[in-house]
């Protein structure tokens, strides 16, 4: 019984303790957040983003910059439709936003893959397939991991084909 009333007697100190524990979390986590959409892209002030790039190899002078909507959905939406109007560069772009810029959505991990099968399309395979690698290993309890992987190893077979070719291109 000496041991429930000591208990009882710490309690409040333990509570207390707690909220100052969540209030400095908490602060912590705005910091955070706040560091990290400074940082996520360069918006402009007339709402356009200048999309870096997910893979090593694009430099920044081939980037368009595309007008963003306030949601991924809306984003996402648009780039799915860029991307049957064979707009590959914009629909890349906006793919890109939705990564980087609305980074928690459930339309984020889907905009990362999407970003590798818009660089398959445009024939950059091998940052297609650094970026399906990357995505397979970010995302390894996703149920489309085997298909990224597989994606994947058909880049790299692209890319080494493309790299013969014009190896044989440059002996003749």
């Amino acid at each position: 019984m000496c041991a429930t009333a000591a208990n009882e007697r710490e309690r409040p100190a333990y509570r207390k303790a707690c909220s100052i524990v969540r209030k400095s979390q908490t602060a912590l986590l705005v910091v955070s957040l706040g560091s990290v959409l400074a940082c996520a892209g360069g918006t402009r002030p007339n709402g356009v983003f200048v999309a870096e790039p997910m893979a090593s190899g694009a430099d920044a002078s081939t980037i368009p910059e595309v007008p963003y909507a306030a949601s991924a959905t809306e984003n996402f939406e648009r780039a799915e439709a860029l991307v049957r109007a064979h707009a590959l560069d914009e629909a890349r772009a906006l793919f890109v936003i939705v990564a980087r810029r609305f980074s928690f959505s459930r339309q984020a991990p889907l905009a990362e893959l999407r970003v590798a099968d818009v660089d398959f399309a445009r024939g950059a395979y091998d940052e297609a397939a650094r970026e399906y690698a990357a995505w397979a290993h970010d995302h390894a309890s996703d149920e489309r991991v085997p298909g990224a992987l597989r994606r994947a190893s058909i880049a790299q077979c692209r890319a080494a084909k493309a790299r013969a070719c014009e190896d044989d291109d440059a002996g003749t």
